[in-house]
């Protein structure tokens, strides 16, 4: 064990509340593609024309399409060690999941205590109704109907032209506020209002440890960058604690 990943031991050992970020690199480690770059083009389309609202009511049946395809790539995902490892602390300590990724691996390794702040890819919400279902499972029809009043149902997820509810940016950065230990793991730090949540927790005066491939606009805030991937940093760490 590295002294840094040394370091990430004793602090979640010794905290008595955590508050953690999981982004994209946490799901890519599960086969999971970011959707963006090269790899992120489907069917001549990127993400930004086809997550969001004017593009799904032009064309609902083109964005459901797209997100089919991604549910048949996630559907045959498992979580990694990351999931398993925040699952296993959640045991044992107070800890809060924030995730950025719609997948919902984190709620199949067993966490509980999870917000997920872009939504979930396996929830649809009606646009007429505003009725909620959460099913993993492909459509059978595209795009689908409401059950109940027969509208529009649309993926219950943060399209690029929406906001996230200001109530849970409030209850994050009200858990923030009485956590000790705050981790970002394989977020590029790029994407508000989650990129601001670590220089929020140092402003806070929180012990904040980053663990990402690669640096970040913000990673010179933290008091701990490790640069390596997150599952075998999770996968590292002793949990009979």
């Amino acid at each position: 064990m590295t002294d840094k990943i040394q370091i990430l031991q004793d602090k979640i050992i010794h905290s008595k509340s955590i508050v953690v970020l999981t982004g994209a690199g946490v799901s890519q480690e599960s086969g999971i593609s970011t959707f963006r770059g090269e790899d992120g083009l489907w069917n001549d389309f990127k993400p930004e024309e086809l997550a969001n609202y004017g593009s799904f009511i032009k064309s609902p049946k083109i964005v459901w399409d797209w997100y089919e395809w991604r549910k048949d790539i996630i559907m045959n995902a498992q979580p990694n060690a990351c999931h398993y490892g925040l699952s296993r602390i959640e045991s044992k300590k107070n800890i809060l999941i924030v995730s950025q990724n719609v997948d919902g691996l984190h709620e199949e390794a067993g966490s509980k205590n999870l917000i997920e702040l872009h939504g979930n890819i396996w929830e649809t919400i009606c646009i007429k109704c505003m009725d909620v279902q959460k099913e993993k499972s492909l459509h059978k029809d595209i795009p689908p109907d409401c059950s109940l009043c027969n509208g529009l149902l649309r993926p219950n997820v943060v399209w690029f032209d929406e906001i996230i509810p200001a109530s849970k940016i409030d209850n994050i950065s009200e858990k923030i506020n009485h956590c000790d230990l705050f981790l970002i793991l394989g977020t590029s730090g790029l994407v508000q209002p989650a990129s601001l949540f670590g220089v929020y927790a140092k402003q806070k005066n929180k012990y904040v440890i980053e663990i990402n491939l690669d640096e970040t606009p913000n990673n010179h805030f933290y008091d701990l960058h490790i640069t390596d991937k997150v599952g075998e940093v999770f996968n590292s760490l002793n949990y009979d604690f």
